[in-house]
């Protein structure tokens, strides 16, 4: 697991260093130049007589740009320094490599008057390395930089981005108005959360993590997760047991509308191991021969069940599933409450400490009243508020957030295939399954897990274009079984 970052826990962790390491800015700045330029010659692989530009503006990224000039120029390679601003405006430390750079090489400035120049310089270029704004960006990309941002990604040059693309918020990964599409970015000490969340999948290509020494003494909230964190392995069956010791699940949803979503996520649960399932539904159909069907305008005893998942297909404004949502909320049962469900998720009214939410950007920022935009733009101060409140929260997208009181984790399937109608009912699913035997927290973060593999074998028999959410359904047992000959044909 991987931490992620704050700007502001950044500079925190950074001034924490310079005083136990008792170490100036002008040090650590070299040692993160030293770094990523291991870091570029490693994975980038410049050949010696390949044109490397540096491009930096006047800040501490800028610095880093620097550092990485000098130590290319030690190595024998001939990079060029382009920088943009005035170093009459630049941080010390800048100033104290920019010194250096000037007695090496001519410097080409960026000002209205010698573009041309500008130009001359990058279109020679096999690699731009991109020190412009990375995590000290601040307010929207304008004027000159933003000129020079859309010219450096016209030319299609191998791009690395220093810490983060340019032109990406570093505290939410939003475009601010136009950014840097690096092909490899190296993150200096740790993540940060513009290298991960909205936008930021799109634009950073391969990243790296680099280790510059920093202090770390207290734990963080936030941490980026992989498959190799939890196990995902299919649970253990005994010879001597039946349907029930693997879970009763109860499905309440569907309408006549839509019938498929509340099916997808029954249906995922029983290929993910849950024992027996009923399904409550408006005028109930029964489309799977293993499920049994019933009325959802009947009163439901809840007193058996080990799991549930309320809302795929339910519509809103029901006095009978209002009646339904809260028998639920005044219980203990392990409860998935997804799509339309969280219409009747009241967030001030919390009672049941085992519940799970699931939605979607749209659906999560409904439950504030507020615009996608403002959640988009606050990510974590909504997260904090809603798991507060006692709720174990999957905030669905390219990057899932999984998180409770406690613990914020996030995770990259990085499959657009997700993008289509019914994966997330195929999660609430697999959720259910789990829960029979884990806390909320654990059930979640298996069940994203073994989504997120499904899908990425879905992707590989269907394409990212035509794979549809019964794929991912259809994958499940691959994942479980761990037949690695079924799974690479």
């Amino acid at each position: 697991m991987e931490s992620v970052l704050s700007v502001k826990e950044m500079k925190e962790i950074e001034a924490l260093t310079l005083k136990e390491l008792k170490l100036s800015d002008v040090d650590l700045m070299q040692h993160a130049g030293q770094e990523l330029t291991k870091d570029f010659i490693k994975r980038v692989k410049p050949e010696i007589h390949d044109v490397i530009t540096v491009v930096s503006s006047v800040g501490n990224n800028g610095g880093d740009g620097l550092v990485m000039f000098l130590e290319l120029l030690k190595l024998g390679y001939k990079p060029k320094m382009l920088v943009i601003g005035s170093v009459d405006h630049a941080t010390k430390s800048f100033n104290y490599y920019f010194n250096q750079v000037a007695q090496e090489t001519k410097v080409t400035f960026l000002t209205k008057d010698n573009d041309l120049d500008v130009q001359r310089v990058l279109i020679s270029s096999k690699y731009i390395i991109d020190g412009i704004f990375g995590a000290g960006l601040s307010r929207p990309v304008e004027g000159k930089y933003l000129d020079l941002i859309r010219y450096i990604n016209g030319l299609e040059k191998i791009i690395y981005s220093i810490d983060i693309p340019s032109g990406i918020h570093p505290d939410n990964g939003l475009l601010f108005n136009e950014s840097i599409k690096a092909n490899y970015t190296g993150v200096i000490g740790f993540y940060k959360y513009g290298n991960i969340i909205n936008d930021a999948l799109d634009y950073h290509g391969d990243i790296s993590v680099l280790d510059i020494g920093l202090v770390k003494k207290h734990d963080v909230l936030v941490k980026l997760i992989n498959e190799e964190d939890f196990s995902i392995e299919a649970k253990k069956r005994k010879h001597n047991s039946y349907k029930y010791h693997y879970g009763l699940g109860y499905f309440i949803g569907g309408s006549k509308t839509m019938p498929g979503a509340i099916n997808l996520s029954v249906l995922a649960a029983l290929r993910s191991g849950q024992g027996i399932a009923h399904v409550f539904q408006e005028n109930p159909v029964a489309r799977h021969l293993e499920v049994i069907y019933e009325d959802i305008n009947q009163d439901i005893d809840f007193s058996k069940v080990d799991s549930v998942v309320f809302g795929p297909g339910l519509k809103p404004n029901i006095d009978h599933y209002q009646k339904i949502y809260r028998d639920i909320n005044h219980s203990e049962i392990k409860t998935v409450i997804d799509a339309g469900g969280l219409k009747y998720f009241d967030l001030d009214n919390i009672k049941n400490p085992n519940m799970i939410i699931t939605p979607h950007e749209k659906e999560f920022s409904d439950l504030f009243s507020v615009g996608v935009n403002e959640v988009e733009h606050h990510p974590f101060d909504y997260i904090k508020t809603i798991v507060d409140k006692g709720v174990t929260l999957i905030l669905k997208g390219q990057t899932n957030v999984i998180a409770n009181k406690k613990h914020i984790y996030l995770y990259q399937a990085k499959n657009p295939g997700l993008a289509t109608a019914g994966s997330g009912d195929v999660l609430s699913g697999i959720i259910s399954s789990y829960l029979i035997d884990d806390s909320p927290l654990s059930a979640c973060i298996k069940a994203v897990l073994l989504h997120s593999k499904a899908a990425r074998y879905a992707r590989d028999t269907y394409g990212e274009v035509s794979m549809i959410a019964s794929d991912i359904i259809n994958h499940i047992h691959l994942v479980l079984k761990g037949d690695k000959d079924e799974l690479s044909k």
